[in-house]
This record gives structure tokens, sequence and C-alpha cells, in this order.
């Protein structure tokens, strides 16, 4: 009976990095492309005002999004743990780097096409 929940849970696991990954990409493709690309053009200028800190932030957290779920597969720490501790490292190392540029981001990018500041 646990292997259920157990499952669910790696669905769901995977689920999110997925919604992640896509909104990471649709980000790039969107700054790529202009802010007209997308679903929001004036969100989308303050993003592209500003395509270095874009870049910095997206970048690691697809990085993130898609090496993180790595961690919790048993048969990698079992069978390769080497490769599981420097996954760990490098996930570790861009969560920092994500954090350090959201908080920079959040500052340089306050205004009126964000609700959220």
């Amino acid at each position: 009976m646990p292997a259920k929940p157990i499952k669910a849970v790696w669905v769901g696991v995977f689920a999110l990095a997925a919604i992640g990954i896509a909104a990471a990409i649709l980000r790039l493709v969107i700054l790529a492309k202009g802010p007209q690309a997308g679903p929001n053009p004036a969100m989308n200028a303050g993003f592209a005002a500003h395509p270095v800190l874009t870049l910095v932030h997206i970048l690691p957290g697809l990085l993130f999004m898609l090496l993180a779920p790595l961690q919790f597969v048993s048969t990698i720490r079992a069978r390769v743990p080497r490769l599981h501790r420097w996954i760990g490292r490098l996930v570790l190392s861009l969560a920092l780097v994500i954090r350090s540029e959201e908080r920079r981001v959040g500052k340089e990018c306050r205004s009126r096409w964000s609700p959220y500041h």
C-alpha cells in the first residue's frame, strides 16, 4: 500500500518541476522574441528592460528545476553517490545564485508593471 502515496509524490514533484521548466523556457523565448511575444506585454517589457538580470535569474533556475528532483532518486544515491553529492553541491550553489539575483531583480525592477512591488 505505501507504493501508491510515494508514486503520487513523485508525480507531484515532477509535475511541479515541469511547470517551472516550462515557465523558464517561455520566459527565455519571450526575452528572445521581444516583449510583444507573450501574454502580458507590460510585464514582458519589464523583463526585457533588464535582460542580463533576467537571464542570470532564469538560467540557474532552469538548471535547478532540472537537477533538484534527481537528488531524491534513491537509485542515484545508492549506485552513484559521488554524482549525487556533486548534483547536491550544484543545486545548493544554484539556489544561492537564484536567491541573490531574486533580491537584486526585485530591487531593480520595481515598477508599475509588477503588482507585487
